[in-house]
Protein backbone atom coordinates (compact mmCIF):
# COMPACT_ATOMS: atom_id res chain seq x y z
CA UNK A 1 0.00 0.00 0.00
CA UNK A 2 2.72 2.22 1.20
CA UNK A 3 4.92 1.83 -2.01
CA UNK A 4 1.56 2.68 -4.27
CA UNK A 5 1.39 -1.14 -5.66
CA UNK A 6 -2.49 -0.91 -5.60
CA UNK A 7 -3.83 -3.86 -7.42
CA UNK A 8 -1.24 -5.89 -4.72
CA UNK A 9 -2.69 -3.79 -1.77
CA UNK A 10 -6.60 -4.79 -3.06
CA UNK A 11 -5.38 -8.87 -2.82
CA UNK A 12 -3.76 -8.54 0.00
CA UNK A 13 -6.07 -6.46 1.59
CA UNK A 14 -9.29 -8.53 0.77
CA UNK A 15 -7.05 -11.12 2.29
CA UNK A 16 -6.69 -9.74 5.66
CA UNK A 17 -10.33 -8.53 5.67
CA UNK A 18 -11.10 -11.60 5.54
CA UNK A 19 -9.71 -12.76 9.19
CA UNK A 20 -12.05 -11.84 11.75
CA UNK A 21 -9.48 -9.61 13.75
CA UNK A 22 -9.15 -7.56 10.52
CA UNK A 23 -12.36 -6.55 9.88
CA UNK A 24 -11.79 -3.52 11.60
CA UNK A 25 -12.43 0.14 10.06
CA UNK A 26 -8.63 1.17 9.20
CA UNK A 27 -8.15 -2.03 6.92
CA UNK A 28 -11.46 -1.40 5.16
CA UNK A 29 -10.63 2.29 4.47
CA UNK A 30 -7.19 1.38 3.08
CA UNK A 31 -8.72 -1.69 0.84
CA UNK A 32 -11.34 1.16 -0.43
CA UNK A 33 -8.14 3.33 -1.15
CA UNK A 34 -6.55 0.58 -2.99
CA UNK A 35 -9.32 -0.17 -5.25
CA UNK A 36 -10.17 3.73 -6.23
CA UNK A 37 -6.32 4.15 -7.18
CA UNK A 38 -6.59 0.79 -9.21
CA UNK A 39 -9.77 1.83 -11.07
CA UNK A 40 -11.49 -0.60 -9.38
CA UNK A 41 -14.70 2.08 -8.54
CA UNK A 42 -17.64 -0.29 -8.73
CA UNK A 43 -15.22 -3.10 -5.71
CA UNK A 44 -14.78 0.45 -4.05
CA UNK A 45 -18.40 1.01 -3.77
CA UNK A 46 -19.41 -2.39 -3.05
CA UNK A 47 -16.90 -2.06 0.23
CA UNK A 48 -17.99 1.91 0.77
CA UNK A 49 -21.28 0.31 1.68
CA UNK A 50 -19.87 -2.39 3.94
CA UNK A 51 -17.58 0.57 5.94
CA UNK A 52 -20.44 2.14 6.16
CA UNK A 53 -23.09 -0.80 7.53
CA UNK A 54 -20.48 -1.92 9.49
CA UNK A 55 -18.43 0.91 11.20
CA UNK A 56 -20.99 3.50 11.17
CA UNK A 57 -19.58 5.31 14.66
CA UNK A 58 -15.67 5.15 12.81
CA UNK A 59 -13.53 8.51 12.46
CA UNK A 60 -12.82 7.91 8.90
CA UNK A 61 -16.58 8.04 8.14
CA UNK A 62 -16.59 11.28 6.89
CA UNK A 63 -13.78 9.92 4.51
CA UNK A 64 -15.79 6.88 3.38
CA UNK A 65 -18.84 9.11 2.34
CA UNK A 66 -16.94 11.25 0.44
CA UNK A 67 -15.24 8.32 -1.27
CA UNK A 68 -18.57 6.77 -2.06
CA UNK A 69 -19.65 10.56 -3.50
CA UNK A 70 -16.34 11.09 -6.04
CA UNK A 71 -16.63 7.11 -6.79
CA UNK A 72 -20.55 7.41 -8.04
CA UNK A 73 -19.05 10.54 -9.73
CA UNK A 74 -16.91 8.51 -11.50
CA UNK A 75 -19.38 5.84 -12.77
CA UNK A 76 -21.61 7.89 -13.80
CA UNK A 77 -24.26 7.96 -11.32
CA UNK A 78 -24.23 11.81 -10.73
CA UNK A 79 -27.78 12.28 -9.33
CA UNK A 80 -26.58 9.65 -6.86
CA UNK A 81 -22.92 11.71 -6.24
CA UNK A 82 -24.65 14.48 -5.88
CA UNK A 83 -27.10 13.37 -3.15
CA UNK A 84 -24.24 11.69 -0.90
CA UNK A 85 -21.96 14.30 -1.52
CA UNK A 86 -24.64 17.04 -0.40
CA UNK A 87 -25.51 14.95 2.55
CA UNK A 88 -21.23 15.38 2.85
CA UNK A 89 -21.54 18.70 3.17
CA UNK A 90 -24.19 19.27 5.73
CA UNK A 91 -22.67 16.75 7.78
CA UNK A 92 -19.35 17.88 7.78
CA UNK A 93 -19.21 21.64 7.03
CA UNK A 94 -15.25 22.05 8.55
CA UNK A 95 -14.08 18.96 6.96
CA UNK A 96 -11.20 19.48 4.96
CA UNK A 97 -12.65 17.44 1.83
CA UNK A 98 -15.93 20.03 1.71
CA UNK A 99 -14.34 21.82 -1.33
CA UNK A 100 -13.50 18.95 -2.60
CA UNK A 101 -17.27 17.96 -2.22
CA UNK A 102 -18.60 20.88 -3.47
CA UNK A 103 -16.21 20.94 -6.58
CA UNK A 104 -17.91 17.07 -7.29
CA UNK A 105 -21.38 18.31 -6.59
CA UNK A 106 -20.84 21.25 -9.47
CA UNK A 107 -19.02 18.59 -11.60
CA UNK A 108 -22.02 16.16 -11.49
CA UNK A 109 -24.52 19.15 -11.82
CA UNK A 110 -22.44 20.05 -15.27
CA UNK A 111 -22.24 16.66 -16.24
CA UNK A 112 -25.95 16.76 -16.01
CA UNK A 113 -26.19 19.85 -18.41
CA UNK A 114 -27.49 21.65 -15.39
CA UNK A 115 -24.94 24.76 -15.65
CA UNK A 116 -26.99 27.22 -13.82
CA UNK A 117 -26.99 25.08 -10.59
CA UNK A 118 -23.15 24.17 -11.60
CA UNK A 119 -22.46 27.67 -11.84
CA UNK A 120 -23.53 28.65 -8.55
CA UNK A 121 -21.65 26.00 -6.47
CA UNK A 122 -18.69 26.91 -8.52
CA UNK A 123 -19.00 30.44 -7.30
CA UNK A 124 -18.87 29.46 -4.08
CA UNK A 125 -16.14 27.05 -4.40
CA UNK A 126 -13.91 29.93 -5.79
CA UNK A 127 -15.81 32.51 -3.37
CA UNK A 128 -15.77 30.76 -0.05
CA UNK A 129 -12.12 28.68 -0.95
CA UNK A 130 -9.63 30.67 -3.06
CA UNK A 131 -6.93 28.77 -1.96
CA UNK A 132 -8.38 25.48 -2.62
CA UNK A 133 -6.70 23.21 -5.12
CA UNK A 134 -10.04 22.98 -6.75
CA UNK A 135 -10.31 26.82 -6.93
CA UNK A 136 -8.86 27.03 -10.32
CA UNK A 137 -10.74 23.88 -11.96
CA UNK A 138 -13.78 25.87 -10.07
CA UNK A 139 -13.31 29.02 -12.40
CA UNK A 140 -12.37 27.64 -15.60
CA UNK A 141 -15.64 25.67 -15.24
CA UNK A 142 -17.14 29.53 -14.64
CA UNK A 143 -15.44 30.84 -17.52
CA UNK A 144 -16.69 28.08 -19.85
CA UNK A 145 -20.72 28.40 -18.33
CA UNK A 146 -20.26 32.14 -19.15
CA UNK A 147 -18.74 31.31 -22.59
CA UNK A 148 -21.20 28.99 -23.34
CA UNK A 149 -24.18 31.19 -22.84
CA UNK A 150 -22.85 33.71 -24.60
CA UNK A 151 -22.35 31.57 -27.58
CA UNK A 152 -26.08 29.94 -26.98
CA UNK A 153 -27.46 33.78 -27.03
CA UNK A 154 -25.21 34.52 -30.41
CA UNK A 155 -26.49 31.43 -32.18
CA UNK A 156 -30.22 32.64 -31.50
CA UNK A 157 -29.36 36.11 -32.66
CA UNK A 158 -27.72 34.36 -35.81
CA UNK A 159 -31.28 32.24 -35.86
CA UNK A 160 -32.77 35.15 -35.35
CA UNK A 161 -31.80 37.27 -38.52
CA UNK A 162 -31.01 34.45 -40.53
CA UNK A 163 -35.03 33.77 -40.49
CA UNK A 164 -35.77 37.88 -41.29
CA UNK A 165 -33.08 37.55 -43.96
CA UNK A 166 -35.30 34.92 -45.68
CA UNK A 167 -38.14 36.41 -45.04
CA UNK A 168 -37.06 39.80 -46.51
CA UNK A 169 -35.34 38.05 -49.39
CA UNK A 170 -38.87 35.84 -50.78
CA UNK A 171 -41.02 39.33 -50.01
CA UNK A 172 -38.23 40.75 -52.38
CA UNK A 173 -37.81 38.35 -55.34
CA UNK A 174 -42.19 38.25 -55.13
CA UNK A 175 -42.51 41.87 -55.14
CA UNK A 176 -39.53 41.17 -58.20
CA UNK A 177 -41.79 39.10 -60.19
CA UNK A 178 -44.68 41.04 -60.09
CA UNK A 179 -43.09 44.14 -60.91
CA UNK A 180 -41.70 42.24 -63.78
CA UNK A 181 -45.11 40.67 -64.58
CA UNK A 182 -46.93 43.76 -65.04
CA UNK A 183 -43.86 45.29 -66.92
CA UNK A 184 -44.65 42.87 -69.22
CA UNK A 185 -48.08 42.93 -69.50
CA UNK A 186 -48.43 46.70 -69.65
CA UNK A 187 -45.70 46.17 -72.67
CA UNK A 188 -48.07 44.05 -74.62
Amino acid sequence: YSKGQWDSAVFLLKKAAGYPENFNPDTYYMLITSEVYAGDNPEALDDCDIFLENFPDSLLKPRVDYLKGRILYSLGEYEKSIIILSDFCHEYDSDEMYSYALFYIGEALYAGYRYDEASSIYERVVTDFPEAPKATAAQYRLDSISQRSREEKLLYLLKQTGEEYLFAKEEYEKQLRMYNSESVASTK
